[in-house]
């Protein structure tokens, strides 16, 4: 399953409410941040879009920001260290 993250949404409390609807369906979020003009990012985004990780993957759950428009990079190291240690980022 892949979702894109909304525009106008605010990475911090997108991803730790997509993880947390992650966790509770026992599936685990991985936050992808990819580019139009980056071709291995766009294969990856394709052959997650057609479902051909689903069977590698079966409880992956992927959250993909666009490195264009979003500013995510910051967040999403920061939220990532919080996430494995188990804590909340703020």
């Amino acid at each position: 399953e892949i979702l894109a993250a909304a525009a106008a949404e605010e990475p911090t409390a997108l991803i730790t409410r997509e993880n947390e609807r992650a966790k509770s369906e026992g599936k685990t979020l991985l936050v992808y941040v990819g580019a139009s003009w980056c071709e291995p990012c766009q294969r990856f985004h394709k052959a997650a879009e057609a479902g051909q990780l689903d069977a590698t993957f079966p409880k992956l759950r992927l959250l993909e920001f666009d490195r264009d428009r979003d500013e995510v990079e910051q967040v999403v190291a920061i939220e990532g260290r919080a996430l494995l240690d188990g804590s909340q980022a703020g």
